[in-house]
């Protein structure tokens, strides 16, 4: 990996070939979101990816670290796992975290964007937007961790 010498010194750049993947373990504590973005960033510039695609993933990742630090429960010593690979067609991401068992898959909240802003309940739009911009939403708990893996069609 060589450093960026653009506006912000600490962003690393890579170069990858589609096909190949992008990891990255973070620890749960107030920098997790910045740093989750922050990969998501590097993801960008490393695939090439345009703007429109960039800013979906990097919805979908605040969404699910937003989710996970508020509602996950994680203890002091809990991670976010990121793991994404682009292929042809799609920018492919595994979500994991260390919470407590929750399939969003099944059991979101429903969506109620349908309804006036004053009959709505407060929150809730998180699940809806993930569906709305990827495609593939899977859940499954493995090794003690809740992990989603989905796809966003370039």
């Amino acid at each position: 990996m060589a450093k960026d010498n653009g506006d912000n010194a600490n962003t690393l750049r890579v170069n990858v070939n589609k096909g190949s993947r992008l990891k990255r373990q973070l620890p749960y504590g107030p920098l997790l979101t910045h740093e989750a973005v922050e990969f998501v960033e590097q993801i960008g510039h490393a695939y090439s990816l345009g703007p429109t695609i960039r800013h979906k993933l990097t919805l979908i990742v605040e969404e699910l670290v937003t989710n996970s630090v508020n509602y996950g429960k994680m203890a002091a010593d809990g991670h976010v796992e990121l793991d994404v690979e682009v292929k042809d067609d799609a920018a492919c991401l595994r979500y994991c975290d260390t919470g407590i068992a929750f399939d969003p898959v099944s059991n979101a909240p429903d969506d109620d964007r349908q309804l006036a802003a004053r009959e709505r309940r407060v929150g809730g739009l998180g699940w809806p937007l993930i569906k709305d911009l990827s495609t593939d939403l899977e859940y499954q708990r493995l090794d003690g961790q809740n992990q989603i893996t989905l796809k966003l069609l370039l």
